[in-house]
């Protein structure tokens, strides 16, 4: 499954279908009903680009999602890192982790963690 494109998923492939066949569309009975149709394409071009993700990165209904408390014992803003423990409960030997084309990140609270 990992890098699928539209061609392999058959929902991402009509839903960019459907995306075309709108897309194509040009007459309005009202400004209003033209605002909606472009509104939905917009919500079409989302759901595409999120279930693309999705393909992707492998990540299923079964993965855990967490979103990473706000405030930790009356912290303001705490920072979380992504560390390699290195097997050790010493955090003296935990290594940060270097993720590529990112380097460093640093996660704060409201950010999502997800386990594959």
């Amino acid at each position: 499954m990992m890098g699928q494109t539209s061609g392999n998923c058959p929902v991402i492939q009509h839903l960019e279908e459907w995306r075309a066949t709108l897309a194509g569309l040009g007459d309005f009975p009202s400004l209003e009903a033209k605002a909606e149709h472009i509104g939905l394409l917009n919500r079409i071009e989302t759901a595409i680009a999120r279930l693309k993700m999705c393909e992707t990165h492998e990540i299923y209904p079964s993965a855990w999602i967490c979103e990473l408390p706000p405030v930790i014992h009356e912290q303001f803003n705490p920072e979380y890192r992504v560390v390699n423990d290195g097997e050790s409960d010493k955090p003296g030997h935990w290594q940060e982790v270097r993720f590529e084309k990112r380097g460093f990140v640093r996660l704060t609270g409201g950010d999502l963690v997800i386990k594959k």
